[in-house]
């Protein structure tokens, strides 16, 4: 049996919107895993795109200290006075 593949999902509802992950299929190679996403995401609702990445190909940064960095800078946040 081939080994699937997990490929993520995400739908341009309309072209001036922003995509938005809709979740997951598993298929043997991108032509089934396209029609797979259009059959389960894009039957029901709005769809103006859809767009299908190989789970393998995303980045991932799970570093706490790295990505605490980012949260210390709350003279950014529209609620702070000076």
């Amino acid at each position: 049996m081939n080994e699937f593949n997990i490929y993520e999902v995400i739908r341009h509802e309309q072209a001036e919107r922003n995509p938005v992950h809709v979740g997951s299929v598993r298929a043997p190679n991108e032509k089934l895993a396209l029609h797979c996403a259009r059959e389960i995401f894009a039957r029901r609702e709005n769809c103006y795109k859809l767009t299908v990445v190989e789970r393998q190909h995303f980045h991932t940064i799970e570093d706490s200290e790295y990505l605490s960095l980012a949260k210390e800078k709350t003279y950014r946040q529209p609620s702070v006075t000076f």
